[in-house]
């Protein structure tokens, strides 16, 4: 077994930003089998209700861990020596927490990390999955036929997703379009509710909606002069 780092910001670097990386793949690799070891044999409809089954099951796994989840995608480090060193597992301290595997080379929090980001993954893969269902005749390459850059912040780019799927203006649900958007700006926008509960408190929260009014109303002006 490989040696615990002595330093605590080494321990920190060692638990929160490497280890999950080899922990979730890990993971990650395992859901995938199990889910693709179950896939019942029979209609569309059929499959569809077995994706559906395992979104929501990933969707309840992530819910269970939103405020830990929060508390990593918001870049926090204020907490990272109660997470991420090699220390006894306190279910008052850690509570809402995984219990480590293995208590000899685990920080409190590595294991829920790695849990996150692998049904993370795992969720995109269903979404992936359903999509195709939907759209058999669509070649699977097309994401990588395109590639286009979103040169706003992800912050105005959740914006736009809410503003699509409040208006119903595209066939899907919103996590059809996060989904579809990610792939189209290969872009990780991250905790996208998060996001929006922000968006909310902004004096002003429809900052790239009032943008592109005001440009196309300067494009069509231009084509008259």
């Amino acid at each position: 077994m490989a040696d615990i780092p002595e330093d605590q910001s080494d321990q920190i670097q060692f638990f929160k930003k490497i280890k999950p990386v080899f922990f979730s793949e890990l993971k990650y690799q395992i859901k995938k089998f199990d889910y693709l070891r179950q896939i019942p044999r029979g209609s569309t409809k059929t499959k569809k209700q077995h994706i559906i089954v395992w979104m929501n099951s990933t969707s309840r796994s992530l819910l269970k861990y939103c405020d830990f989840n929060t508390y990593i995608q918001s870049g926090s480090t204020q907490l990272d020596t109660v997470y991420f060193t090699h220390q006894t597992f306190d279910p008052k301290i850690h509570a809402g927490l995984k219990y480590p595997l293995d208590i000899e080379f685990s920080s409190p929090g590595d294991l829920t990390l790695s849990s996150i980001k692998a049904n993370e993954r795992f969720s995109e893969f269903l979404m992936r999955e359903h999509f195709m269902l939907k759209n058999p005749r669509l070649d699977p390459s097309w994401e990588n036929q395109i590639s286009l850059k979103w040169n706003r912040s992800k912050t105005e780019l959740v914006e736009l997703i809410y503003a699509l799927h409040s208006s119903q203006s595209v066939n899907g649900s919103l996590k059809d379009i996060i989904h579809v958007l990610e792939q189209t700006f290969n872009i990780d926008i991250g905790n996208t509710y998060r996001i929006f509960a922000d968006i909310k408190l902004k004096k002003n929260p429809t900052t790239l909606l009032d943008d592109l009014k005001t440009s196309i109303k300067e494009k069509i002006r231009s084509e008259f002069k």
